[in-house]
């Protein structure tokens, strides 16, 4: 082997071999504190001080001890550098006889474990984490239901003494108090404003409305309280005002309003599932109409068209999600009509735009 070899091959070992020295737990095997001393002539391995290392004539049997004390090092204290055992290695195997060199590598191998286990030890695992077991805990109990205490009648009465609330109450566990029974509600006069039943709190059945002069406003079927079915509310002087459709709590089926003679509609409505569906049509005093819309889901979706109380007809749009979308048309009583185009809710000009 030439001398520059030798050099680059021993020159990272002798680095690495007597930095892991300055650790007390990686002296080379046999030695004492004195005779670890770098220089110390007495000491065995003196001779493979850092200067004999890189020198011109590294003597190989010497270099072979050094390390194979390395190697044995290495095995006992984990500060072991695997770049000095990897050149341990490679000097065994450059200064032993090819003979040798089967049973070498056997016992290096043997020799090299501990050093192998304390890099894979120390290195970070480049393995992705393994995902965390999920933890499910259990739902805490539901809190118990208040439990009634007490039940009874409570009266409440106006300033002036009048009885202004009869009812019947549940004082819970938990202090609350809840309606539970009869309810009746009085003017100050002393007519009924409301009557009907409570269960835990929730209006229950039929409930009736009067109008301070006694004549009855409008009776309402609630469930779980929410309106529910068809019902009609009448104005104080008996008339009939609005019949109503309620499904669930929610606005249902065609609405009514009537005009003061209570005969003659005002207002027509379509309602599903609570939203606007349908033709909206206002009637005149007349009973011709107005103004027809089309909705969907409470929004104008469809033609609007209004008439005068003749029967005339003043115009007709279309509208797309409440903004006017396409042509509308404005008539004159001359008979004649004007043209304007849209496109949600912007006027553009159109093929027949203008007076014709």
């Amino acid at each position: 082997m030439s001398k520059t070899a030798w050099r680059a091959n021993t020159a990272p070992f002798a680095t690495a071999f007597w930095s892991s020295r300055k650790t007390p737990c990686c002296r080379p095997i046999g030695t004492s504190k004195a005779a670890s001393r770098p220089g110390n002539r007495g000491n065995p391995h003196s001779r493979f001080c850092r200067p004999w290392l890189v020198g011109p004539k590294p003597h190989r049997r010497a270099l072979a001890s050094l390390a194979f004390s390395a190697i044995l090092q290495a095995g006992r204290c984990r500060a072991a550098h695997p770049a000095a055992a990897t050149v341990a290695v490679d000097i065994f195997l450059e200064t032993f006889m090819p003979s040798s060199r089967i049973a070498l590598l056997t016992a290096l191998a043997s020799l090299s474990a501990p050093i192998a286990a304390a890099v894979a030890q120390d290195a970070p695992s480049t393995a992705p984490p393994a995902a965390a077991d999920q933890v499910l805990l259990d739902e805490p109990p539901a809190p118990p239901q208040p439990a009634v205490t007490a039940e009874g009648p409570v009266r409440e009465n106006y300033e002036d003494g009048k009885v202004r609330v009869e009812r019947r109450i549940r004082k819970m566990s938990d202090d609350s108090i809840v309606n539970h029974g009869q309810f009746t509600e009085y003017y100050r006069n002393g007519q009924k404003f409301a009557e009907g039943a409570y269960n835990n709190g929730v209006m229950e059945g039929e409930w009736s409305y009067w109008h301070e002069n006694g004549q009855l406003g409008k009776k309402v079927v609630f469930k779980n309280g929410q309106p529910d079915g068809a019902w009609e509310s009448f104005r104080a002087d008996g008339t009939l005002h609005a019949k109503r459709s309620y499904k669930e709590g929610k606005r249902d089926g065609t609405w009514v309003t009537y005009y003061p003679d209570g005969k003659t509609q005002q207002l027509e409505q379509t309602f599903a599932d609570g939203k606007l569906n349908g033709v909206v049509t206002v009637y005149f005093p007349s009973g011709k109409p107005r103004m027809t819309t089309e909705f969907k889901d409470d929004q104008r979706n469809g033609t609007v068209t209004e008439w005068d109380e003749s029967g005339r007809k003043l115009a007709e749009a279309v509208y797309v999600n409440n903004l006017l979308d396409g042509k509308l048309t404005r008539y004159r009583p001359d008979g004649g009509s004007s043209e304007e185009f849209y496109s949600q809710g912007k006027r553009i000009p159109g093929p027949a735009d203008g007076a014709k």
